[in-house]
C-alpha cells in the first residue's frame, strides 16, 4: 500500500510496519494497541477478538482493525508468543496533549520468545534462554543469554562430534529461541532437531555472526580491549555466537543491557555429558509420562525457597560436576547444613524473605521495573544482613565464600526506603509513587492538589456572601473548567467582574480571573505532580541500575545458599548420606535406594540394593 495515499496516521503506521515485516505490530492509539490489515486478521483469529475496520485514506478505503487495551497487553502478547509469533510494540513517544500535529511513534521493543522479561510471561523456576549458533567447517559456536537475569555463557565444539555436542547442549539448555545466520538456517541437520523440540528459530543477518563484528560488539559492550579475561580470545566460533546474541538483544529490546555484565566460557567436557535420550529416560527434570515435574529427580530434590535457587538447582542436576575439588566443596557445605539443623532452618526462613533478585535486577537494568519491583528489591535487601549474621560461624569453605560474597547494598536499600512509597500503585504515571518528604516540590504540588477542593469551597462561600446569591454554586467540566453557576432569577445580582461563559435553559455560567487562576493552579498541580513523580522515579531507577552488578553478585550467592540448603533439607528428610567420591575405577553402593521410585511407591515397598562395579 502506498503511504502517500494514506491518512497521516496510517502513513506513519505503514512506514513503521515496513521496518518489521516479520512481526505483528502493536500500534499505540490512545488507550489501545491497534493492529491493521493482515496483522488485524491474524490477531483477531488467534486471540478471538472482534475484527472491525478503519478508514485508511481516500484511495485506500476501509482496512481491517483489531485492538486490545494497552494496560492488558501483556496477557495478549503472552498468548501470541506462545503461538510462535513476534510482536513489535510501537509506543507514543510524546504526550498527545502536547504534540503538534501527528503524535511521534516508534517501536520501543520487539517481543520474541527468547527476549522476555515480564514476570507473568516467564517460567519462575527455569531460565528463559536465547541461543545463538555460529558455524564453520571446523565446528560450532554456541552462546546462550537469559535477558531476564543477565546470565550469559558461550561454548565451542570442534571436530567430528561437534554437531552431536551442540544438539546435546541445546537439549540440556532448552532455549526458547535460537537465532541462526541465513546459511545455517538452510541446514536441516540443525534446524530439524530444533523445530522438532518446539524451539522458535529466528534468522538473523549474517554480518552479526562475522567474527570481527562480533568481537567488536563484545569488547564495546564490556568496555575491554580484548576478550582474554573471558577466556574466549582464541575461540572464534564462540565469540561469533556471543556477539550475535548480544546484537540480537540490542536490536529487539532497544534498551540498556548493563546487567549482562560478564561472559562465562565453558567446555561441555567439563561436566558429565548426557545425551538427549539418556537425559529423557533418566527423567531428570521432565516426566516421560506427561512432561511435568512429578516423578522426576528434580521433583524429589527441589526444596528451594527462592526462584533463583530453584533455577540453579535445576542447572546443577542437568550438568553434573566432574571436578573432584568442586564436588568435595559442595559436599562439605551440604554436610555442615545437614549436621546443623538450627542453622539450616534459620537460613531457609531468612531466604524466604528474598524475592527473585536476579530478575528484579534485570528489569531495573532494562528500564521495565515499576515501583513495586523496587519495593520488592528493598524487602529482599533488608534480609541480607540477617543471612550474613546467620552464617557468621560456618566452617565449610564454600559457605564461607558465599557469606563473604553477600553485599549488604545498604545504599540501594536506603535510597528505595527513603524515596518509594511502601505500597505504590502499579502504574508509573498516576502519582502516589514517592513518599512524602522525599522531594519538596512533590510535597507542595500534592498539598495544592489535595487542598484544591477546600479552596474552591471557600471561594464559593465567599461569592455567595458577596453577591447575596444563596444558590450560587461552583461547578466543573472538561470544556470550561471551573465556573460559577447562577440561576436565571438571580442574574440581576451578578457583579460586573463576572465574565459570562455559557448560557443554559435554567442558568448561566460565569468565570472570574480569581477562579481561573485557582483552576490553573489546582489542575496544573495535579498534572505536574504525576509528571514529576515519574521523572524522579526514572532517576531513582537509573541510580539503582548503576548498582546492578553488585545486586547480581549477592543474588548469585543467595541462589547457591538456597540450593545447598535444599540438598541438606532433602538429605535430612530422607536419610541420604554423603558419598565418598574419588578417582578410582570402583563404584560401590551399599543399601542404595532410588530417590524417585522410593517416593512414588508405597512406603516400605522399595527394597534397597547393593552394587559393586569395577571397570579397572
Amino acid at each position: 500500500m502506498d503511504p502517500a495515499k494514506a491518512t497521516p496516521m496510517f502513513a506513519q503506521y505503514l512506514q513503521i510496519k515496513e521496518q518489521y515485516p516479520d512481526c505483528i505490530l502493536f500500534y499505540r492509539l490512545g488507550d489501545f494497541y491497534e493492529t491493521f490489515m493482515d496483522d488485524a486478521e491474524l490477531v483477531a483469529r488467534e486471540l478471538e477478538l472482534v475484527l472491525t475496520g478503519r478508514d485508511a485514506g481516500k484511495d485506500m478505503g476501509r482496512v481491517p482493525m483489531a485492538g486490545i487495551p494497552y494496560h492488558a497487553a501483556e496477557a495478549y502478547i503472552a498468548r501470541l508468543i506462545e503461538k510462535g509469533y513476534k510482536v513489535a510494540i510501537c509506543d507514543q513517544l510524546e504526550d498527545p496533549k502536547k504534540a503538534k500535529g501527528l503524535v511521534k511513534r516508534d517501536v520501543t521493543r520487539v517481543v520474541t520468545p527468547g527476549t522476555l522479561v515480564e514476570p507473568r510471561l516467564l517460567p519462575e523456576k527455569a531460565n528463559n534462554f536465547l541461543a545463538a549458533i555460529a558455524w564453520s567447517r571446523t565446528g560450532f559456536g554456541l552462546a546462550v543469554v537469559d535477558l531476564s537475569t543477565g546470565e550469559f555463557a558461550a561454548a565451542q565444539m570442534n571436530g567430528a562430534d561437534s554437531l552431536r555436542l551442540l544438539l546435546e547442549e541445546i537439549g540440556r539448555l532448552e532455549p526458547r529461541e535460537v537465532i541462526l545466520e541465513p546459511g545455517l538456517a538452510a541446514e536441516p541437520s540443525v534446524t530439524g532437531p530444533l523445530k522438532a523440540s518446539g524451539i522458535a528459530v529466528s534468522v538473523f543477518e549474517g554480518r552479526h555472526f562475522n567474527h570481527a563484528n562480533a568481537y567488536r560488539k563484545l569488547t564495546e559492550h564490556f568496555g575491554t580491549a580484548n576478550l582474554s579475561g573471558f577466556g574466549c580470545e582464541d575461540l572464534e566460533l564462540a565469540t561469533s555466537a556471543a556477539g550475535a546474541a548480544l546484537a540480537y538483544l540490542e536490536e529487539m529490546h532497544k534498551s540498556s543491557l548493563g546487567h549482562v555484565s560478564g561472559l562465562a566460557v565453558y567446555y561441555p567436557g567439563d561436566y558429565m555429558v548426557l545425551d538427549p535420550a539418556t537425559r529423557r529416560n533418566l527423567e531428570l527434570t521432565r516426566s516421560l509420562r506427561d512432561g511435568g515435574r512429578r516423578g522426576t529427580l528434580l521433583w524429589v530434590m527441589d526444596r528451594t525457597v527462592t526462584a533463583m535457587g530453584a533455577r540453579l538447582l535445576k542447572s546443577w542436576l542437568e550438568r553434573p560436576l566432574l571436578d573432584l575439588r568442586q564436588i568435595h566443596a559442595r559436599h562439605e557445605a551440604v554436610g555442615e547444613l545437614v549436621h546443623r539443623p538450627v542453622l539450616r532452618a534459620d537460613l531457609r526462613a531468612l531466604l524466604q524473605e528474598v524475592h527473585d533478585l536476579e530478575r528484579l535486577a534485570g528489569r531495573v537494568a532494562v528500564g521495565s521495573a515499576n515501583a513495586r519491583d523496587l519495593v520488592a528489591l528493598k524487602q529482599s535487601l533488608v534480609a541480607l544482613p540477617s543471612i550474613r549474621v546467620a552464617l557468621e560461624d560456618v566452617r565449610a569453605e564454600r559457605l564461607v565464600e558465599l557469606r563473604d560474597q553477600l553485599d549488604m547494598l545498604d545504599d540501594v536499600r536506603d535510597l528505595i526506603e527513603h524515596a518509594i512509597a511502601d505500597e505504590p500503585p502499579v502504574a508509573l504515571t498516576e502519582g502516589g509513587i514517592l513518599k512524602d518528604g522525599f522531594h519538596p516540590e512533590v510535597d507542595e504540588l500534592r498539598r495544592i492538589a489535595r487542598d484544591g477542593k477546600a479552596w474552591i469551597a471557600q471561594v464559593e462561600a465567599r461569592e455567595r456572601e458577596r453577591t447575596g446569591i444563596k444558590s450560587l454554586k461552583i461547578g466543573y467540566n472538561k470544556v470550561f473548567g471551573y465556573y460559577l453557576a447562577v440561576t436565571k432569577p438571580n442574574l440581576p445580582l451578578v457583579p460586573p467582574d463576572y465574565i459570562r461563559k455559557q448560557t443554559l435553559a435554567n442558568e448561566e455560567r460565569f468565570i472570574t480571573p480569581e477562579l481561573k487562576e485557582l483552576e490553573e493552579k489546582v489542575l496544573h498541580a495535579a498534572e505536574r505532580v504525576m509528571d514529576l513523580e515519574y521523572e524522579l522515579f526514572v532517576e531513582i531507577r537509573q541510580r539503582v541500575a548503576a548498582e546492578v552488578t553488585r545486586i547480581q553478585r549477592s543474588a548469585r550467592a543467595v541462589a547457591e545458599l538456597d540450593a545447598l540448603a535444599s540438598f541438606a533439607e532433602v538429605a535430612s528428610l530422607y536419610g541420604y548420606c554423603r558419598p565418598l567420591v574419588d578417582n578410582s575405577t570402583v563404584l560401590e553402593l551399599k543399601g542404595s535406594r532410588h530417590p524417585v521410585l522410593e517416593r512414588v511407591m508405597e512406603e516400605g515397598a522399595f527394597v534397597p540394593n547393593d552394587l559393586l562395579v569395577d571397570t579397572g
